[in-house]
């Protein structure tokens, strides 16, 4: 099996200051995108990708997309490109049917995790310093992987309070800065923010963010600062944010249940309960959920409705 990466560190040690990608404001030498390649390897290791199995990239022209493919070729993996104009229901039989271990997509089209063809969407409007949030994310974390598995899919949508809590826009500027290095990470992100939000302040946000992303493997710590420190994904959260006050959101958490808005705080058996009937009427009304060839309508008359595309899935189990 020829190795693509070999390439690559080939001309990176003849060449190192010379540029192997130009990509939009990118300017990305050989010595540069050999470190990227080793250090995405390194990550899809640790994840488990072992040499033969497949590793598919539903993603537009990227020099992420390109590093991905060299790392899958230094592991002896398989790398599978899907087309990103494909609907749900196409991209998880073509993933599902090559038996990917891991998929990766774009990063701006939503955080969400599991059933990548599910028949209920969670949306969730939320705000890492809100402490009801935190609860709510700790009810969701913790009983959606194992109760539904396939059949739900959630959606993280930032939704800062900045009057109330001085931190949450950097917050959330920060987490979509890990979620363009990995899905799966930015879970981890969401994760660990909520407990530690009594240890956060405006000033010291970006240290214990950074804190974090020292023990995480797969993360590019510099590529972290630089986006943190620049507000690279300022404009991904204010279109939450826009889209949030569209839907008349006014307070955190709020949570869409295929498109139906369920207000207050949720114990879990009440969630599970329509979560239940949700699954049992879609099997005869297949008009919401992502398996239905259908728009995930939210409640906004008079206004077009959008579909919600789906991001990285968790690793097959």
């Amino acid at each position: 099996m020829v190795n693509l990466s070999a390439f690559i560190r080939f001309h990176a040690q003849r060449a190192p200051d010379r540029l192997a990608i130009i990509y939009d404001d990118q300017r990305i030498t050989y010595a540069d995108l050999n470190d990227r390649i080793l250090r995405m390897a390194g990550f899809l290791a640790g994840r488990g990708v072992k040499e033969g199995e497949v590793v598919a990239v539903v993603m537009r022209n990227s020099a992420a997309f390109i590093e991905i493919a060299f790392a899958v070729s230094h592991l002896g993996a398989v790398f599978l490109p899907v087309n990103f104009r494909l609907a749900n229901e196409e991209v998880a039989f073509i993933t599902e049917n090559a038996e990917a271990v891991l998929v990766f997509a774009d990063s701006e089209l939503a955080a969400s995790v599991q059933g990548l063809n599910a028949p209920v969407v969670l949306v969730e409007f939320s705000d890492f310093q809100c402490p009801f949030c935190k609860d709510e994310a700790a009810l969701l974390r913790a009983n959606l992987p194992v109760s539904y598995p396939k059949q739900v899919r959630l959606y993280y949508k930032e939704f800062p309070l900045e009057n109330l809590h001085p931190w949450s826009r950097a917050g959330a500027i920060a987490g979509r800065c890990v979620l363009r290095q990995s899905n799966d990470l930015f879970w981890e992100f969401h994760d660990w923010i909520f407990p530690h939000q009594g240890e956060i302040t405006p000033e010291n946000l970006k240290e214990k963010v950074m804190e974090w992303a020292k023990v995480k493997s797969g993360i590019d710590a510099l590529q972290l600062g630089q986006c943190i420190d620049t507000k690279a994904t300022e404009a991904e959260v204010n279109k939450n944010i826009a889209e949030g006050k569209a839907l008349n959101v006014d307070q955190t958490p709020m949570l869409f249940v295929n498109g139906r808005r369920i207000g207050g705080a949720l114990d879990w058996p009440s969630l599970h309960s329509i979560i239940d009937y949700e699954i049992e009427y879609q099997k005869t009304a297949k008009n919401a959920g992502e398996d239905c060839g259908c728009e995930l309508k939210l409640d906004l008359p008079g206004a077009p409705q959008k579909k919600i595309l789906p991001m990285t899935p968790t690793k097959k189990q």
